[in-house]
């Protein structure tokens, strides 16, 4: 098994498949895990659009514990608050990260394997931005890996979520997905993603 530290984490991660169980791996989500030193943020929405529902979307972010092979992810802000805590065995196989777990819905224990790829878009990938926002009415995470950006808020139980990218490192950034009021992001995007201004009609 090849030796992992968190710097070979700190990247933007795609998802390339899912195995449930016994079964075959498919993949029907878009998924980015943004990972930058023991800060992360994870965003998950159905590749077909018309199952774009709230109910079908996923976003978390908080902290990561790592001591090889076990990875275990605190989550600080939550958009279903099903699981606060999830933790895996994570291994690198030819340059993709395999992790494997299990995860308890329902009251039923369900191994599961996805395997994730690095999407290194410029020169400037392991560049990262984090900050975080804790009040008693309000969490707010930002993390910037490169040209991807995640933005989550939630205040007073009101969610809001957004993952952005740009093309190059002097490029536009464009809206791949957003959940909620977007412009409840805007004090915590536009604070600490240069050169974009978060508006209410993103």
């Amino acid at each position: 098994m090849t030796h992992i530290d968190l710097q070979d984490l700190t990247g933007v991660w795609q998802r390339d498949s899912l195995t449930i169980e016994n079964g075959k791996p498919f993949e029907d989500s878009n998924v980015y895990w943004l990972q930058a030193g023991d800060y992360f943020a994870d965003m998950r929405w159905p590749l077909d659009q018309a199952k774009r529902t709230e109910s079908l979307q996923s976003a978390f972010a908080g902290r990561t514990h790592w001591s090889q092979p076990k990875i275990r992810f605190t989550h600080h802000i939550d958009l279903t608050k099903q699981h606060l805590e999830d933790e895996g065995d994570l291994m690198m196989v030819d340059e993709k990260l395999v992790e494997r777990g299990q995860v308890t819905t329902k009251g039923k224990t369900i191994g599961y394997k996805e395997i994730w790829s690095p999407l290194h878009t410029t020169d400037q990938s392991q560049q990262t931005n984090v900050a975080v926002v804790d009040t008693d009415s309000e969490v707010g995470y930002f993390i910037q890996v490169g040209d991807f950006a995640i933005g989550m808020n939630d205040t007073q139980g009101i969610f809001s979520a957004a993952c952005l990218r740009r093309s190059t490192p002097q490029g536009k950034w464009r809206l791949l997905h957003s959940i909620g009021e977007t412009e409840r992001l805007a004090p915590l995007i536009n604070a600490h993603l240069i050169g974009f201004t978060l508006r209410k009609n993103l």
